[in-house]
């Protein structure tokens, strides 16, 4: 349920030391500002880099560390697709403090975190179809489409929903709060073995079937967890919380998705003339339906459009988008026409906040009869991101 993670401390100079004499750190950048040693010897052991930012001015000296890591790999190295949950926590700590036992520098709890990738796998035969579909979703307000240099338009990257915060700036080295990464496990992995070399068969299908729903959280979002769950700080061991991961994934899940089933449009048509919506509620319901089913739309840009052609004002189409979930009708459909592996013809595909639902009950309590309470509490309050 957490992929991977950035975290930073501040470390003494005899620290400093005995991690610069470790055999795999090596003198990696220096200019008139700084010098910066890393260490990459764990990289097989879930920790990609440890990185020691040497600074010097006149009257001031200090050592920042950084250390990205992928919490699983730190205790698991055969299967490189399952993800750290709560009850890993015990044996990570451990496996991560033998390591920094070894170059010399503090233990899990004096670290403090600056990114923390938040995630969800959700097995299913319908991968591409469900990639596709979102695509076709909506954007949240904080969020954009990345830019594509190549056909100067924006746009998905192939395989996934990538949404970036609008504040995030290469330019001025401004991330914003999160960055929205949905993606086809499997495709992704078949693409590192073309580039890397290096990604093993198994560890191709190990990910078949998997979409893997993922949140970003850089700084901003890591402040905003904070005031929300009233953590004292921002050490790291305060953000490994599968409750945090769940609703920060749901939160957004529900913008991008909404909660209506993914029908045949003949069908979703059939369901709305059968509300006892009143006649001009129906006819613009199916206009919202008929303009997101065409070629290269989806749910942000009709909104867009209908609000600037004045067909409706802004509150009334997000208001027209609550109905359609009243009604378990996806404002996106599935082409009558299009044939889907195991589907009749008439047949749609579940909702995803159903799936996700399932999922993250299965990562929760697979081992526990616990009770079911987390997720029927659906998160009601728009938590900026």
């Amino acid at each position: 349920m957490i992929h991977t993670g950035m975290i930073f401390c501040r470390i003494n100079k005899e620290m400093f030391e005995r991690f610069r004499s470790h055999p795999n750190t090596n003198l990696h950048k220096q200019d008139k500002r700084y010098r910066t040693w890393a260490n990459t010897g764990f990289k097989e052991f879930g920790i990609t880099y440890i990185q020691a930012r040497y600074i010097k001015k006149p009257g001031f000296e200090a050592v920042h560390m950084t250390c990205r890591l992928n919490f699983k790999r730190l205790i698991e190295q055969e299967n490189r697709v399952l993800t750290y949950k709560e009850s890993d926590h015990d044996a990570v700590v451990c496996a991560f403090n033998q390591i920094m036992m070894q170059v010399g520098l503090p233990f899990w709890n004096f670290w403090k975190v600056n990114r923390i990738d938040y995630c969800i796998d959700i097995k299913t035969d319908h991968v591409a179809e469900y990639i596709y579909l979102m695509q076709k979703g909506d954007i949240p307000h904080h969020q954009k489409l990345p830019y594509n240099p190549v056909n100067k338009r924006r746009e998905h990257k192939k395989g996934s929903v990538y949404l970036i915060a609008r504040a995030r700036d290469k330019r001025s080295n401004k991330t914003g709060s999160v960055t929205v990464n949905f993606y086809d496990k499997y495709l992704q992995k078949l693409n590192e073995q073309v580039v890397t070399m290096t990604v093993t068969d198994a560890e191709v299908e190990q990910a078949r079937n998997i979409l893997r729903l993922e949140i970003q959280c850089f700084l901003p979002k890591i402040s905003s967890l904070k005031n929300k769950y009233k953590l004292s700080d921002t050490r790291l061991e305060q953000y490994l919380s599968d409750d945090i991961c769940c609703t920060v994934i749901e939160d957004m899940l529900l913008k991008i998705t909404h909660k209506g089933a993914y029908l045949r449009k003949s069908e979703a048509v059939k369901a709305i003339d059968a509300s006892s919506y009143q006649t001009g509620t129906k006819m613009k319901l199916k206009a919202i339906i008929e303009a997101v089913s065409k070629q290269y739309q989806s749910v942000a840009k009709v909104r867009e459009s209908f609000i600037a052609d004045g067909i409706v004002k802004k509150d009334e189409f997000t208001r027209l988008l609550k109905k359609l979930d009243d009604l378990d009708v996806n404002p996106v459909t599935i082409s009558d026409k299009k044939h889907i592996s195991g589907l009749k013809l008439k047949d749609g595909l579940p909702n995803l906040y159903d799936l996700f639902f399932d999922a993250c009950q299965n990562e929760l309590y697979e081992d526990s009869p616990e009770s079911f309470m987390y997720l029927d509490e659906a998160v009601q309050e728009d938590d900026e991101p």
